[in-house]
C-alpha cells in the first residue's frame, strides 16, 4: 500500500505542476487553440492532468481504506467522477459555443468546492491519526471549498486548491513512509518469530 500512496503523492505534485502549466498555456494561447499544434498541446496537458489526478485521488481512497474511513473512500470516488467530467468539459467544452453550455465550468468548480468541505472535515477529524499536516489539509480544504462554492471568491479558491494539493501530496508521501516503516517492522518481527 505504501508504494501506491507514494505514487499518489508524486502524482499530486505532478498534477499541481501540470495545472499551473495548463492555466498559463490556456491564458496565453486561448485564441490559438483551434490551430492544430496548440490544440494537441492542450489535449496532452489535459490527459496528463487526468491521469495524475486519478492517481492522486486514489491515494485518498487508499487512505480511507487503510484507516477505515468510509466517507473518505466515497469522496475519493466522487473526486474520480468530477475529474472525468472536468476532463470531458476541458476537451469538448472549448469546441462548443459558450451559449450552449453556460456556467458548466462554474458548476464543476462549485461541485469541487462542495466536495472539498467534507474532505476538510474528515482530515480535521483524522488529524490525531495522521498528524498536524492533516489539520492543515483540513483547514485548507474547508477554506477552498467555501471560496469555490461561493463563486465570487472562486479565484481565491483556485489558488487555495494549488496550495491544498501540495499539502495533500505531502500528507500522502508522509503516510506512505510511515506505512512502509510499519510494514517493514512487521516483516522483521514476523521473520524473527519463524
Amino acid at each position: 500500500m505504501s508504494k501506491y500512496l507514494r505514487y499518489a503523492g508524486i502524482s499530486g505534485i505532478i498534477a499541481v505542476i501540470v495545472s499551473v502549466i495548463y492555466i498559463v498555456f490556456s491564458v496565453v494561447y486561448i485564441s490559438k487553440l483551434s490551430i492544430q499544434p496548440f490544440w494537441s498541446i492542450h489535449i496532452l496537458l489535459i490527459l496528463l492532468l487526468l491521469v495524475s489526478s486519478l492517481i492522486f485521488y486514489n491515494g485518498f481512497r487508499l487512505l480511507g481504506i487503510y484507516f477505515h474511513e468510509r466517507k473518505l473512500v466515497i469522496i475519493a470516488w466522487l473526486g474520480f467522477l468530477l475529474v472525468i467530467f472536468q476532463t470531458i468539459y476541458a476537451i469538448f467544452g472549448s469546441k462548443v459555443p459558450a451559449q450552449h453550455i453556460p456556467g458548466l465550468a462554474v458548476l464543476i468548480y462549485v461541485a469541487l468546492g462542495l466536495i472539498s468541505i467534507p474532505i476538510g472535515i474528515i482530515f480535521l477529524k483524522m488529524s490525531p491519526k495522521l498528524g498536524p499536516i492533516a489539520s492543515t489539509v483540513g483547514k485548507l480544504n474547508i477554506a477552498m471549498g467555501i471560496a469555490m462554492a461561493s463563486v465570487i471568491l472562486m479565484p481565491i479558491g483556485l489558488l487555495l486548491s494549488i496550495v491544498s494539493n501540495v499539502y495533500e501530496s505531502l500528507l500522502l508521501l508522509k503516510q506512505a513512509s510511515l506505512i512502509n516503516n510499519t510494514e517493514v517492522q512487521a516483516n522483521r518481527t514476523g521473520k524473527r518469530k519463524s
